[in-house]
C-alpha cells in the first residue's frame, strides 16, 4: 500500500513502495469557499548533504488552533523529523498570495504505527489561531449521510492515476464509503475499529497530497459536512500507485474521538506525547547597508513552485520607512545575488506590496533563497537596516 503525501525536491515517490500516499483523481476544481476549513500542509525534512525534502499534505481545521492530519504527514519516510511544517489556510489555490501561511509549533500523535499504518492521525498546532471555520468531527453517535451527488473528500494531491501530475488548485469528488467487510479484501492491514475505506471504483480516488485531507458525511437533518475520515494509504496491486480500481483507506474519526478531545481541552503546557516545532530564523548573510531605520514586517509567502517563481508570481510587502523613497530587493542563495530591483516606494510610512521581476529569474532553481529588503531616501544612498524572510522555491 502507499502513503498519500506528496514527496518532492529530493525525493520521488515510486509505484514500487508498499503503501502509497494519496489528490483527488477524477475529481473537479473545488469552488473557492466550498472548504474553509481545509488546510494545505507544507513540511521540509532536512538532509545530512543540504538539501531539503519537502513533503505536502492537506488537513483540516477542527479549532482556532488546532488541525487534523495524517501522522505520516508530521514526520520524514523514515520517522525523522521535520525541521518546519506550514499551514496554508483561507484559499483554494494554495500559490494564492492572499493565503495566510501559519508555522505549525506542535504535533501530537495517538501511538502511530507505520509499519501496518494504523492510528494514522495527528493534530498540529498553529503558532496563531486562524479565523477559518472549525469542521465539526464525528463522534459515532451522529445521523450522518453521503448522498452520491455531493463531495464528500478534498485534497491538493495528484490528479492523475500514475501521481505525477499536480495543481494548486484544490479538488474535490465523491468517493463511495465501502463496508468493513469489503475493505477488508482490499488490505490485508484493515483494522474495522479504526479505519474506513473509500472510492468509487473507475470514477473517483484519492492519490499523493490527499494525505491528512478529509472524506466527511454530512448531518442527516441540517446538512452540516462532518468529519468522518482522515486519507492514510492507497492499497496496491502492482498497478499505478493511485488507480481507481481500489478503495482509499481512511482513519475513522469516532475512533480517535476521546484522543482528540482530550487533546483540545488539555492544559496549555506540553504533554510528553508532544513534538515541539522549531520556527527557524532566516539564513543571514552579509550586507553592506549600515544599521538605520529600515522596512520592516516583511511578509512574503515561505514557499512558491518554481515555475511560479520564474513567472514573476513572487510576491511581498514592508512597512516603508517614512524617510525612505526607493526599496531595494535582492533574491539571494548562499550569498550569490540572483535578481535586484530597485522599487519606487510609493507609500513611505504605509505598507506597500512588489512582485519579484528581472532577467535572473529565469536561472532560478529548487532550493531555499534569502529575500532581502533595504530602503532608503534615494537609489544610490540606500542606507537603511534591512529585513530577511527565507523562501522555499519548490
Amino acid at each position: 500500500m502507499a502513503t498519500l503525501l506528496l514527496i518532492s525536491l529530493s525525493v520521488v515517490p515510486t509505484a514500487a513502495s508498499a503503501r502509497s500516499r494519496p489528490l483527488i483523481v477524477g475529481g473537479t476544481v473545488a469552488p473557492a469557499t466550498a472548504w474553509p476549513s481545509v488546510a494545505y500542509l507544507y513540511g521540509v525534512v532536512p538532509k545530512p548533504d543540504g538539501a531539503d525534502t519537502a513533503y505536502a499534505c492537506t488537513g483540516t481545521v477542527i479549532a482556532p488552533q488546532w488541525i487534523l492530519t495524517a501522522a505520516h504527514c508530521t514526520q520524514g519516510r523514515t520517522g525523522e523529523p521535520l525541521r518546519t511544517l506550514t499551514a496554508t489556510l483561507g484559499a483554494a489555490d494554495h500559490d494564492d498570495p492572499r493565503a495566510d501561511a501559519v508555522p505549525i509549533d506542535r504535533v501530537v500523535q495517538d501511538g502511530y504505527d507505520p509499519e501496518r499504518n494504523r492510528n494514522d492521525v495527528a493534530l498540529v498546532h498553529l503558532a496563531r489561531p486562524t479565523s477559518q471555520p472549525a469542521m465539526r468531527i464525528a463522534t459515532g453517535a451522529d445521523n450522518l449521510v453521503s448522498p452520491a451527488d455531493r463531495p464528500n473528500a478534498a485534497g491538493w494531491g495528484a490528479t492523475d492515476t500514475s501521481g505525477t501530475e499536480f495543481t494548486p488548485a484544490l479538488q474535490q469528488g465523491y468517493l463511495q464509503i465501502w463496508s468493513a467487510a469489503d475493505c477488508a479484501t482490499v488490505s490485508s492491514d484493515f483494522d474495522p475499529q479504526t479505519q474506513v475505506c473509500a472510492g468509487t471504483t473507475g470514477r473517483t480516488g484519492a492519490c499523493f497530497g490527499d494525505s491528512g485531507g478529509p472524506l466527511v458525511q454530512f448531518d442527516a437533518i441540517t446538512g452540516e459536512p462532518v468529519l468522518w475520515g482522515v486519507t492514510s494509504y492507497a492499497p496496491q496491486d502492482g498497478g499505478p500507485p493511485c488507480a481507481l480500481s481500489h478503495p482509499v483507506v481512511y482513519s475513522l474519526v469516532p475512533a480517535f474521538a476521546s484522543f482528540i478531545t482530550s487533546t483540545l481541552t488539555a492544559s496549555p503546557s506540553l504533554p510528553p506525547s508532544i513534538v515541539p516545532f522549531p520556527v527557524p530564523e532566516p539564513e543571514a548573510e552579509p550586507d553592506e547597508l549600515e544599521p538605520a531605520v529600515g522596512p520592516s514586517d516583511l511578509r512574503v509567502r515561505e514557499r512558491i513552485s518554481l515555475g511560479a517563481a520564474r513567472a514573476g508570481k513572487l510576491r511581498a510587502s514592508v512597512v516603508v520607512p517614512t524617510d525612505a523613497r526607493y526599496l531595494r530587493v535582492r533574491l539571494s542563495r548562499r550569498g550569490d545575488t540572483r535578481v535586484l530591483r530597485i522599487v519606487h516606494a510609493d507609500l513611505p510610512g504605509e505598507r506597500q506590496a512588489f512582485a519579484l521581476r528581472g532577467r535572473g529569474l529565469s536561472k532560478l532553481r529548487r532550493g531555499r533563497y534569502t529575500l532581502t529588503v533595504g530602503a532608503g531616501p534615494s537609489r544610490d544612498g540606500l542606507t537603511s537596516a534591512v529585513v530577511r524572510a527565507s523562501i522555499l522555491v519548490r
